[in-house]
């Protein structure tokens, strides 16, 4: 926290995307994520932060008291519940497809390469693409 703190001071950081949250479901995840929530806004109340969760629908509740936005990663589709387990395959293969070829066409092009994707891969594409800091 130190390092990060450090870093935040010596620029502006007004949006952060914090990679691999997992689930509120996990306490213990919770906790380093609300933690790492609560030093960045000592740094900058102002600062937008972004998780990627494997359990959007249960943590968009959850965080949305704390003011942290929730975006769905594509490994989430492999355990959602509803869907059969095939199609969750191929959406989770067609999903991590455009985020990948989003991220080169990002990196080649600009940030405005991720326009097209769909949905939650659309977001999630935009909340890498468009953030001062990522944590993972």
């Amino acid at each position: 926290m130190q390092k990060l703190a450090a870093a935040a001071q010596s620029c502006s950081i007004k949006r952060v995307t914090i990679l691999n949250t997992y689930s509120w479901l996990n306490k213990g995840d919770a906790a380093i994520v609300l933690g790492t929530a609560h030093v960045l806004r000592e740094i900058n109340s102002d600062v937008a932060i972004t998780i990627v969760s494997q359990t959007p629908k249960i943590d968009r509740l959850r965080y949305k008291e704390h003011g942290i936005h929730v975006v769905a990663g594509p490994f989430g589709l492999i355990y959602e519940q509803d869907t059969a387990e095939v199609w969750r395959l191929i959406l989770f293969i067609v999903s991590f497809s455009g985020l990948v070829l989003g991220m080169i066409l990002t990196r080649v092009l600009g940030r405005s390469a991720v326009g097209w994707l769909p949905g939650e891969t659309g977001r999630l594409a935009q909340s890498i693409t468009s953030v001062d800091i990522i944590i993972s």
